[in-house]
């Protein structure tokens, strides 16, 4: 399905049943007429055997359309089955319905951010007491679109086979009578219990709900619900969601509140003079303007701009405007995105900014040795310096093999020091049902083989270093938030335990993956790959830096040879032919190749002749086929270089006299 901006909560019942087709007419008016009554109460009850055989009984009749004992069931179910009727719901469903493709869950995961991030940041110290009840945590946002569950592996296994998985739609609309659906259509918390449920899927599950509000202008920003096959267990469950509506409430308040000073404070910096200024936050909502006059938008505080979201804000881009009167006020400002996403500032007739002339980075020597082996990454290098000297997060990006993990080594050593630790971590290897542990440690008795007074995880273990994050890409997905946590916060939680560590390391990642890919198909959080892409440097292929292929030889014999063996020479057109290889495996193959060389020059020249096959086809005359290679080589610098033969022949490692001699012998 195409993706569609979310009605906002308030208006969502009402537009939903007036533009559902499949509406039955027959209960056209059984919906206005219940909106119209009160709407019952959700207080908790006793599920006893005897109450949930009335109600399974009266279901059965209900949806014969025969009448039922209003008595014998809660008026909150009784009218929840009347709108789940009118709405058209199919009672023996096998399921919930898909209703978001993973386009549209990248949408919702950006637009529901700070829910998210509160909730899942809990989530740890919740596991050991979710996997004991066999029950499951679940957050859906305003519109009842599940967004994550969580909780005992099993059971969340076994709920997905009903469909419970992010994506599903959980609303009365789709689900009918359910914890999460009737807590949206009611605003306020709810349980349902077995033969409560409307669909006969879901009569198993005793679960509970309630409403996340912006403390900001209290709209619904989701729900958070509990699940379980245990009707006995239903006053831990309450207690325990409680206690977790508490804590998120509690942890949203303090970001958002935290999110305003530093948007207020940032727009207070800004103020000059009679400068046309607007403030807004995460989800484009002013929080203060001046300046503003004729032609600009019909400004209030709390007032969401036009066009304007999360998504927006977090991906830096402006909506698009239909080009009228009103939308002209935007196109001539200058929009100032904040780095944490946390809003933004809008400039009017500001004047053109003049861009100092930046003085030139001086490398650190680890950093100055890979600038020598390969001069053409000098650029990349001094801004990696420099995000390093910041303490921000850096990602590596490029193909298998390029050098990420030399640089992160050289990056490490330019800032941290040699003497500090480094720990590598590859996040393809990591144990899945181990890598939360490992990253971030545990407390004893965390989990069934947890060590003997808990342990460290690599985070700790890195602190006053760096952490080298390997193959980012392939980090689980639930533990993506703890990640962003320590990036944003720089504290780690322990698995098992509250205690907040402070953390002081630098935080590398590399990738030889699209992250940005994987974000759009929701493989990787599209928060934390705003963080991390602040500070991207990404390295290129070998192919694309043949220029340098002289000096990285001279750099990889240093590290290949043996204490006390002599440098070897190099054949005359052994660069050449090694410049026309397209390089695949980058340096590390490279490295392989010139290994072989070296071990097959006990003569102490390494010769085209030892070329392995892959680099020169066997089976023509030696010469004439290294002089094809030759000549491809020249040719593909020549072209490289636009025609520049000095540039072409520093690429190759030859002389200009030489590429003048072999281009007047290919013209005969």
């Amino acid at each position: 399905m195409a993706y569609t901006r979310p009605r906002p909560a308030a208006q969502h019942r009402d537009s939903t049943m007036r533009a559902d087709p499949r509406l039955a007419p027959r209960f056209a008016g059984e919906w206005r007429a219940m909106m119209q009554q009160p709407q019952g109460h959700a207080a908790p009850i006793a599920p006893t055997r005897d109450y949930l055989a009335q109600v399974e009984r009266n279901w059965e009749r209900f949806i014969a359309d025969q009448p039922v004992e209003d008595a014998a069931i809660r008026p909150v179910v009784l009218q929840s089955w009347r709108r789940s009727r009118a709405l058209g719901v199919d009672p023996f469903r096998a399921g919930a319905l898909p209703v978001a493709t993973p386009d549209h869950m990248r949408h919702l995961r950006v637009r529901n951010e700070l829910f998210l991030e509160a909730l899942l940041g809990r989530i740890p110290q919740l596991w050991h007491e979710l996997d004991r009840r066999r029950c499951a945590i679940a957050a859906a946002d305003a519109d009842g679109v599940l967004l994550t569950i969580d909780g005992n592996r099993d059971y969340v296994a076994h709920l997905s086979q009903d469909f419970s998985a992010p994506g599903f739609g959980w609303d009365e609309r789709n689900s009918g009578t359910n914890a999460i659906g009737t807590a949206l259509a009611l605003g306020r918390g709810v349980q349902i219990h077995a033969h409560e449920h409307f669909c006969q899927a879901d009569k198993r599950l005793t679960c509970m709900a309630q409403i996340v509000r912006d403390p900001h202008d209290r709209r619904v920003l989701g729900v958070i619900d509990l699940t379980s096959d245990d009707a006995g267990s239903a006053d831990a469950m309450r207690d325990l969601l409680r206690r977790i509506i508490g804590e998120v409430g509690d942890d949203i308040s303090a970001s958002v509140t935290a999110e305003l000073a530093r948007v207020r404070d940032a727009y207070a910096a800004a103020q000059r003079g009679g400068e046309g200024l607007v403030a807004f936050d995460r989800y484009g909502r002013v929080v203060a303007f001046q300046g503003v006059g004729r032609g600009g938008p019909d400004l209030a505080a709390g007032r969401s701009l036009d066009g304007f979201d999360a998504e927006c804000v977090r991906g830096r881009f402006l909506p698009e405007y239909g080009g009228g009167e009103a939308d002209q006020w935007l196109r001539g400002a200058d929009v100032e995105w904040f780095r944490d996403g946390s809003g933004g500032l809008i400039h009017f007739a500001r004047p053109p900014a003049i861009r100092p002339v930046r003085a030139p980075v001086e490398l650190a020597p680890s950093l100055a040795a890979v600038a020598t082996a390969s001069p053409s990454l000098t650029p990349l290098l001094q801004r990696a310096q420099l995000y390093a000297r910041r303490r921000m997060p850096i990602l590596l990006l490029g193909e298998t093999g390029n050098g990420k993990d030399v640089t992160a080594r050289a990056i490490h050593a330019a800032t941290t020091g040699r003497d500090a630790p480094f720990i590598a971590v590859n996040c393809a290897a990591l144990p899945r049902d181990l890598a939360a542990s490992e990253l971030f440690g545990h407390a004893e008795g965390a989990f069934t083989g947890a060590r003997r007074g808990g342990a460290r995880g690599k985070f700790e273990e890195a602190d006053g270093g760096t952490i080298f994050l390997d193959e980012i890409g392939d980090m689980p997905l639930e533990l993506q938030p703890y990640l962003l946590r320590v990036l944003e916060d720089r504290i780690v939680c322990r698995l098992g335990e509250s205690r907040e560590r402070p953390v002081a390391l630098q935080v590398i990642a590399a990738t030889n993956r699209s992250l940005a890919a994987d974000r759009d198909a929701g493989r990787f959080r599209a928060d934390l790959w705003f963080r991390l892409a602040g500070g991207t440097i990404e390295l290129p292929s070998l192919r694309h830096r043949l220029a340098d292929l002289a000096p990285l030889i001279d750099a990889l014999l240093d590290q290949i040879l043996l204490p006390g063996e002599a440098r070897p020479a190099l054949e005359p057109g052994l660069i050449a032919a090694l410049a026309a290889h397209d390089w695949p495996g980058n340096l590390r193959e490279l490295r392989n190749v010139l290994e072989g060389l070296v071990a097959m020059s006990p003569d102490g020249v390494l010769a085209l002749a030892d070329l392995p096959d892959g680099l020169v086809p066997r089976g023509t005359a030696g010469g004439g086929q290294l002089g094809r290679i030759e000549r491809d080589a020249i040719i593909a610098a020549l072209e490289r270089s636009n025609g520049d033969v000095p540039q072409a022949a520093r690429e190759l490692g030859i002389s200009r006299a030489t590429i003048y001699r072999r281009l007047r012998k290919y013209r005969q």
